[in-house]
């Protein structure tokens, strides 16, 4: 089954995963971020970087593992919930961040 979704004059299309139980346990997946600027016309010259990374994840128990630990990591930082993690505000330790400010704390989590 094929759904399509209406974004301006283009078309998203999703096709959803049949979970079998044979397919299922050979899932990966996949998680892309970006950071800068994909514009190649106006290059920011403060940042003239565009990076895309990725991880693939194989199957439901390694995901499992990873957002366990991310979890109790967040978990041991920070109280707000949910929390984000985005570099430009743990770096500068604002938007949620602020407790970073203190050394003790900041010095652990960035080790």
């Amino acid at each position: 089954m094929i759904l399509p979704v209406r974004v301006g004059r283009r078309a998203i299309v999703t096709l959803p995963a049949r979970r079998t139980r044979r397919y299922h346990r050979r899932m990966k997946h996949l998680f892309l971020d970006e950071s800068g600027s994909h514009n190649l016309r106006v290059v920011d010259p403060d940042y003239p970087v565009f990076v895309l990374g990725g991880v693939i994840v194989d199957g439901d128990e390694q995901l499992g593992a990873i957002d366990a630990a991310v979890r109790r990591f967040k978990g041991r930082f920070f109280t707000r919930r949910p929390v984000t993690l985005h570099t430009a505000d743990i770096t500068r330790a604002c938007n949620g961040f602020e407790v970073l400010r203190d050394p003790a704390v900041r010095g652990p989590l960035l080790r």
